[in-house]
Order: structure tokens, then sequence, then C-alpha cells
């Protein structure tokens, strides 16, 4: 099975479901709602679109391979895991929608997402998909660290759509090792792990770009070269937020590899402290 066969005890960390209400649909967001910038708010905005197909792909892989899990704490953290990342897909939902009234066609791009992720479906076998699953969240938790530990990326953000996509980062953290511990319960092995994370990456980012490159031209920025540069250097500086996720691409292909290497608890403990206001059916983390 490759590598990490002798990987046997899980590190991850309990799963919760929480549900939680924002209020962007409620008041007039602006279109340019991350610090009023048309490319970065519209990166994020086209980010979005991926999570209905996206969170639905992780839930059928996690649900097709459920009875196969021997461990009752893995069984029932999966449970959580699949209502979180339904929760994940209504609220992502409503962000989409509220982009749509601003004119945009999320709709579409949601769907871009959605055939791929359907071929992934018709092409690969059962296991694979699994592993095209953990690639893209080894991605999400990724993101979700350096969008809670570096306030930077977050400055000038509107308030409601943060606390989206705040809480959205603290629970992509808290289920982070979830599908990689689903993996080996059902025997996964190295070779099969690493082999969907490049190209899964990269169709992620494809498609993510492309969908923003409309949007801009769209609504007439494509060529707004100032603030274009300005978006591109949040992304690809020598600082920016895929540029810090690059060892953590890297890291991914070293044997005895698990999520939790890196312990980024304290970042979604802190969020749930400091944020208890959107949480509707749990107190907030002591």
């Amino acid at each position: 099975m490759g590598f990490d066969i002798s990987r046997t005890i899980s590190k991850s960390i309990p799963v919760t479901f929480r549900k939680v209400k924002f209020g962007f649909s409620e008041k007039n967001t602006s279109k340019y709602w991350h610090n009023n910038s048309p490319f970065v708010s519209f990166f994020w905005s086209a980010m979005s679109t991926a999570f209905p197909e996206g969170e639905l792909f992780f839930m059928d892989t996690g649900r097709y391979f459920k009875d196969e899990i021997n461990n009752p704490e893995l069984k029932a953290t999966v449970e959580e895991f699949i209502r979180q990342e339904a929760h994940h897909t209504y609220q992502h939902k409503r962000l989409n929608n509220m982009m749509v009234e601003h004119g945009f066609d999320m709709h579409k791009y949601e769907n871009w997402f959605g055939m791929w992720l359907r071929g992934v479906r018709k092409v690969l076998p059962k296991k694979l998909q699994l592993s095209v699953s953990m690639a893209l969240e080894h991605f999400t938790a990724n993101f979700a660290h350096q969008y809670l530990a570096n306030p930077k990326y977050t400055e000038g953000v509107d308030t409601e759509v943060k606390a989206l996509w705040s809480w959205h980062a603290a629970e992509e953290v808290e289920h982070k090792g979830v599908l990689y511990d689903l993996y080996y319960e059902v025997g996964g092995g190295y070779f099969g792990r690493v082999v969907t994370l490049a190209p899964a990456w990269t169709m992620l980012i494809a498609l993510t770009l492309l969908a923003q490159a409309e949007m801009l031209a769209k609504d007439g920025k494509l060529l707004n070269v100032g603030d274009n540069v300005k978006g591109l250097w949040y992304l690809v500086g020598p600082t920016g937020l895929v540029t810090a996720m690059l060892p953590e691409f890297f890291r991914y292909f070293k044997p005895g590899f698990h999520p939790w290497d890196v312990n980024d608890k304290e970042l979604m403990d802190s969020w749930y402290r400091n944020n208890g206001e959107y949480i509707t059916n749990l107190k907030v983390v002591a």
C-alpha cells in the first residue's frame, strides 16, 4: 500500500457540526466587498462557486466508503464532516446568489466545476475519487490556515462576508484530516494519495481564474491595470496567498505525511471564541 502503511494512529481532532447565520444578504453588500478591489473580490467570489459542486463531491466520496469504516470514532467523524460540508454548500450558495444580484452568472461558474467533477466521477475509480477529494481538502485547509493566520489577507473585507469565509476556514482546519484518515482506513496507499494532488490543485485554480477573468470582463475591469497588479501581488507576490501555500503543497509528498503534523487548532478555536454571535446551535469553544 505504499510508504504510509505504518501510520496507524490518527492525529486528527473531533469534528462538530455548527449551524451559523451571516447577514450579508440582508444588506446592500458591495460587489467589491474585498477592500474595494474588483480583482480580489472577484477572485474570492469565483472561488466560492467551486464549493456547491466541490462539497457535494467530498460528501459523496465520504458516503461511499462509510460502510467500510471499522473505527466507530472515525465513522462518527465522517458523519459530522458531511453535515459540515452540506452547511458550507448552503452558505456559499447564498454568497453566490448575492453576486447573481450584482449581475454575474455564478451558476454557470458553478457548473464549470460540476462538469470537471462529473468527469472525475466518470473516469476514476472510487478510491482515486477519494484521493482527489483529499487533495482538494488539503488545498482548502491551507487556504484556510493562511486566511485565519495572516490579517493582511482579510484587510478591508466586508464584515459579514469575512465572517462567512472565516467560519468556513475554521471548519476546514477542523476537519482537514478526516478524508485522509478515511483513505487509509479503507486501504489507500502512498502513490494513490499523491498522484492526484497537482492535477486537482491545477484544475481548481485554473477554473477559478477563468471565472474571475470573465467576471472582470463583464464588469469592465479586466484591463484595470493598477488593481490587477495589486491583486496579483496579493495572490502570487513573494508573500502572496497562493505563494504562502507552496510549502504545504510539497509537504504532501512526504512519506508519513499527516495534515495535523501542522497543529493550527488554536486558529479555529480563536475564531469560535471571538465570533460566537454567528453560531446559532452551539456554545462557543471555551
